[in-house]
C-alpha cells in the first residue's frame, strides 16, 4: 500500500522548474532604461520560400529616393547614404533678379521712363511771377530731374531790348520770321510808352539755359499803369512810387539769388539810377538758406552772380577803342567794393571779335557791345564792328561757358531750383531789410 503524502511529494518535484542560474551579463547587453526592439517573423500567408520566388515576377528595383536638404537647416544633422540607402543630391543656386519697388509693391517702370525721356521743348515762355507779383507752378511741368542747367536772368529799363536780346540768347533766329520766345514791345506800346514784359518770364532752352525775363525796373509805365487803374498798393508803403521802387529792388535781390548769370542791360551809357538800384539790391538781397555766417568774424559765402553789363543798341562809334575803355573805368569804379562777379567772365574784348580790344589787357570787366538791329540792317552802311548774328553768337557763346557756381551747399536739379526758388521770392517779399528800407523812403 502506497504512501499517499509521499506520492504527491514526487508528483510536485516533477513538474516544478528547474531554478535558473545567474549569468554575468554581456557588454553587448540593453543598457538599463533601453526597451529593446524585437524584430518578429512575418505572417505565415507572406512567407514565400525561394523556389516560389524564383517562379514569381522579377524583382523591380526602384529608384533611389533624393532627399534636398535645405541651406537653412544647417543645424540639422545630415544623414549618411550609407546608413540610410538614399542618394543626397546637391542643391543647385537661384538668383533672383531684383526690382525696385515703390511704397505700393508696383515695379517703378514709370518713373524710370519719365527720366529717360527726352525733355519737352518749349515753343514761347510762361510766366514764373505773374502781374501781381504772385508765384506761378506753369513751369514746373517743363523742368526735369538732372543738375546740368544754367540760370540766366536779366534786369533792365523799359524799352531797351531786354526781351529781345533774351529771345536772341534762347536762339532765335531774325530771318525765320516766327513769333519771339519773349513777347517784345510792340508798336502799338512804343506809340503809348506801355511796357511788355509783366512780372517774370521763364524760358528753357534746349541746352536745358533756364532764361528769366523781368519787367522793367523803376518803369514809368508801371507807375503810370498803377495810378491810372486806381490799382491798391500795400498799405506798407506811403506812395506809388516808393511801391514801384521797392518792387524793382525785390525783382533785382530775386534774381541775384537764383541765377548763375546776370544781364544788365542799357541802351545808353551810363543810368546811374538802374545802376544805383543794382547796388541797393546787393545789399538788401536775402541770404541763400546754408550760406549764412555762423560766428560774426566768419566771411559770408553767400552766392553772388556773374553780372554782364550789356550795352545794347550801341552805335558805331561805342565800338572804338578809347569809348570802351572809358565804359569799363566807370564800371570799375562803381562797382569797386561790390562782392558781385563782374570782371573776367564775358567781354567784347575776348577773342577776335573787337580786334582793337583785344590789345588792351586792361579791359577787365564784363562788358559786351550789340549793335542796334535796325542800323545793322541798313545795306551798304559802313559799320565798323562785326555783324550782330556774330556779336550775338559769341555773347551766347560766353554765356555758356561761364562757370556755374553752386546756389547752394548741397546740388540742385531743376525742379528742386524751382522750388528753392519759390522759397527765395517768398523770403524777398517778407524780408524785414527791404520793409525797413521802404520805411525809411521819404
Amino acid at each position: 500500500m502506497s504512501d499517499p503524502a509521499g506520492a504527491e511529494k514526487r508528483r510536485r518535484r516533477r513538474y516544478m522548474p528547474a531554478p535558473r542560474k545567474e549569468r554575468d551579463t554581456p557588454s553587448s547587453a540593453v543598457p538599463p532604461g533601453k526597451i529593446p526592439i524585437i524584430l518578429g517573423a512575418k505572417p505565415p500567408n507572406e512567407r514565400t520560400s525561394s523556389v516560389e520566388r524564383s517562379n514569381s515576377q522579377p524583382i523591380v528595383v526602384e529608384k533611389p529616393i533624393t532627399v534636398m536638404k535645405n541651406r537653412d537647416d544647417t543645424h540639422q544633422p545630415a544623414a549618411s547614404p550609407s546608413h540610410t540607402g538614399f542618394t543626397l543630391a546637391a542643391k543647385e543656386p537661384q538668383y533672383t533678379i531684383q526690382q525696385k519697388l515703390g511704397s505700393s509693391g508696383v515695379f517703378e517702370a514709370a518713373s524710370l521712363e519719365a527720366k529717360l525721356a527726352p525733355p519737352p521743348i518749349m515753343k514761347t515762355s510762361v510766366h514764373l511771377v505773374d502781374e501781381a507779383l504772385q508765384w506761378c507752378d506753369a513751369a514746373l511741368e517743363m523742368l526735369v530731374e538732372q543738375t546740368n542747367f544754367l540760370v540766366v536772368g536779366v534786369l533792365g529799363r523799359q524799352g531797351v531790348g531786354k526781351s529781345t536780346v533774351m529771345s536772341l540768347l534762347a536762339g532765335y533766329k531774325m530771318e525765320e520770321q516766327r513769333s519771339f520766345y519773349f513777347k517784345p514791345q510792340s508798336s502799338e506800346h512804343q506809340e503809348s510808352a506801355q511796357h511788355q514784359t509783366t512780372g517774370i518770364d521763364l524760358f528753357i532752352t534746349e541746352e536745358r539755359m533756364i532764361l528769366l525775363d523781368s519787367q522793367a525796373l523803376l518803369g514809368a509805365s508801371v507807375l503810370d499803369h498803377l495810378i491810372q487803374f486806381d490799382k491798391k498798393y500795400p498799405a506798407d508803403f506811403t506812395s506809388a512810387e516808393n511801391c514801384i521802387e521797392v518792387q524793382s529792388i525785390q525783382i533785382a535781390a530775386f534774381l541775384m539769388t537764383v541765377c548763375h548769370v546776370l544781364i544788365i542791360t542799357q541802351d545808353w551809357f551810363t543810368d546811374f539810377n538802374l545802376l544805383r538800384l543794382i547796388q541797393i539790391a546787393e545789399m538788401l538781397k536775402p541770404s541763400a538758406p546754408g550760406h549764412e555766417s555762423v560766428l560774426p568774424h566768419e566771411e559770408n559765402t553767400d552766392h553772388y552772380p556773374h553780372v554782364i553789363f550789356l550795352q545794347n543798341k550801341a552805335k558805331p562809334e561805342d565800338f572804338s577803342i578809347d569809348i570802351i575803355s572809358q565804359m569799363d573805368k566807370t564800371l570799375k569804379t562803381l562797382f569797386k567794393n561790390s562782392k558781385l562777379r563782374y570782371e573776367g567772365t564775358v567781354s567784347a574784348s575776348n577773342g577776335h571779335i573787337l580786334p582793337s580790344c583785344a590789345i588792351a589787357k586792361e579791359l577787365t570787366t564784363n562788358l559786351f557791345l550789340l549793335p542796334d538791329l535796325e542800323t545793322a540792317a541798313v545795306p551798304g552802311l559802313y559799320k565798323g564792328h562785326p555783324s550782330t548774328i556774330f556779336m550775338m553768337k559769341s555773347l551766347r557763346n560766353q554765356i555758356l561757358s561761364v562757370p556755374r557756381l553752386s546756389l547752394t551747399p548741397s546740388t540742385l536739379s531743376e525742379r528742386n531750383w524751382f522750388h528753392y526758388a519759390a522759397r527765395i521770392w517768398e523770403s524777398v517779399k517778407k524780408s524785414t531789410l527791404i520793409s525797413e528800407y521802404n520805411r525809411l523812403l521819404p
